[in-house]
């Protein structure tokens, strides 16, 4: 495989009702750019700033900013000597989402989507697509985004649509819900003693009710 893409989509969560023909114009879209030979980088979340690209003059790589007309925004990124394929989902969607009681609930989702999916129901089948094609799968949940991602050297037509049932038909079946209850758990104490993450425990644990730490 040569080449890359990256594509950048804004998906408002303020807008449910639109996100179903969203997200299959994301797929189409995906599905219309691989056959280029293009890596994919994709983007999900509320964006109101101008869609512009900004790069330096000597990068050699190829750029392309465009709007589907299911106001999915895409930008490209094409680079043929590289001989790996990227993509991320970016969901506007973070800890910052987390409402009241019960924190961490963000994270949690972010877990869930990988266990399956009504196309795809084995809980590992991402890890094992991804490792088949020669990369992995990951994600994070930060402040204010949820991020998917992978690489892969090969089948990237396959990976992304298995990435995008992520968003099309999670399962969250009950066994899912018990057993990352208990991955997020061990996380979370995993992280008890990390200085960063009691800094910033601190800093949301004294902001006012009205900032964007407390919703």
């Amino acid at each position: 495989m040569t080449g890359s893409n990256y594509v950048y989509t804004n998906i408002s969560p303020r807008h449910p009702g639109k996100r179903k023909c969203l997200l299959l114009s994301l797929v189409l879209g995906a599905v219309l750019l691989c056959t280029a030979g293009v890596v994919v980088y994709f983007m999900i979340g509320k964006d109101s700033t101008p869609h512009t690209i900004v790069y330096s003059s000597h990068d050699s790589r190829g750029y392309r900013a465009l709007e589907l007309p299911s106001q999915l925004r895409v930008t490209l990124v094409s680079d043929p000597a590289s001989y790996i394929a990227a993509c991320a989902v970016n969901v506007a969607a973070g800890s910052f989402a987390d409402v009241g009681f019960p924190y961490g609930t963000a994270h949690f989702l972010e877990h869930l989507l990988f266990m399956g999916t009504t196309k795809y129901p084995g809980q590992n089948y991402a890890d094992e697509v991804m490792s088949g094609a020669g990369g992995f799968v990951s994600a994070y949940t930060d402040s204010e985004v949820t991020n998917y991602w992978f690489i892969v050297s090969d089948h990237l037509k396959e990976a992304l649509d298995v990435l995008a049932q992520f968003f099309i038909g999670p399962l969250i079946t009950e066994d899912s819900i018990v057993r990352e209850l208990s991955a997020v758990e061990s996380e979370y104490k995993k992280g008890l003693a990390s200085d960063l993450w009691s800094s910033h425990q601190l800093i949301r644990s004294t902001s006012s009710n009205a900032s964007a730490f407390n919703g």
